[in-house]
């Protein structure tokens, strides 16, 4: 996870099989203006373990993973 700057919350979500170093070149451009977020997704290297009990098994259940990562942040939006 990488997280840095001010302001109004922006996250930053890589694409399958990346992680949040995908998004390095354009930290500097956008953390003077904005609270930046840059997780690693579930089951990517080095992001949060996908757990037996999590068994994605679609899209909709990675966004529920991914949301519940944004609640443990506080972020409310």
């Amino acid at each position: 996870l990488y997280r840095a700057g001010t302001g109004e919350p922006l996250v930053l979500l890589h694409g399958l099989t990346d992680t949040w170093r995908t998004w390095r070149p354009i930290f500097a451009d956008l953390v003077p203006y904005f609270d930046v977020i840059a997780p690693t997704l579930h089951g990517h290297s080095d992001g949060p373990e996908l757990l037996a009990s999590d068994d994605p098994r679609s899209f909709s259940d990675m966004a529920d993973l991914a949301e519940e990562s944004f609640d443990a942040l506080g972020l409310d939006t």
